[in-house]
């Protein structure tokens, strides 16, 4: 149910943001991707539940979902490329690396050639905030396989891979 007024979308937001926060900490990242959406539909297209949910999407093992949130959100909000965020709104370290390999096996899987691109995109997001700044040289080469297209269409440039400074 979404609530009627401003203030008590407000009082929502705050509450299932909240709520989704402290189940992202503890390891529950189904009920914190279900808060995180109560949270956009009492604050449609706020940056913090949305993000939010491709975090908990991605720590619950929802590449698909993850990777089509991802790119709507970045697509909406490029200036979230390079965010850094709190480490209770990430998933733990340990479902990021399982993340990354499950990922990476995806990448690899002839079979998943549908997926590729969801797949590359959300290996290279999970890649960053592992801090792996730039991927080993194996996984540029995945993507420079033949039939890998960006989402532009074109083949994806190193340019891209280059680490930043931190000046």
């Amino acid at each position: 149910e979404v609530p009627d007024t401003p203030a008590d979308r407000a009082s929502a937001y705050d509450l299932h943001v909240e709520r989704a926060r402290t189940m992202m900490a503890q390891g529950r990242y189904f009920e914190a991707e279900q808060r995180f959406t109560m949270a956009l539909a009492a604050r449609p297209g706020d940056t913090i539940a949305a993000g939010g949910r491709v975090h908990a999407q991605i720590g619950a093992g929802l590449d698909l979902s993850a990777s089509i949130n991802l790119r709507a959100f970045l697509v909406e909000n490029p200036e979230f490329v390079a965010a850094r965020y709190e480490p209770e709104m990430l998933p733990n370290a340990a479902r990021v690396v399982a993340s990354s390999d499950r990922l990476k096996a995806l990448v690899d899987d002839e079979r998943a050639r549908s997926r590729l691109r969801e797949s590359a995109l959300l290996l290279a997001y999970v890649s960053f905030h592992r801090g792996d700044v730039a991927p080993p040289r194996e996984d540029r080469k995945r993507l420079r396989r033949p039939g890998f297209r960006s989402a532009a269409g074109g083949r994806p440039r190193p340019a891209y891979w280059a680490p930043t400074s931190s000046k």
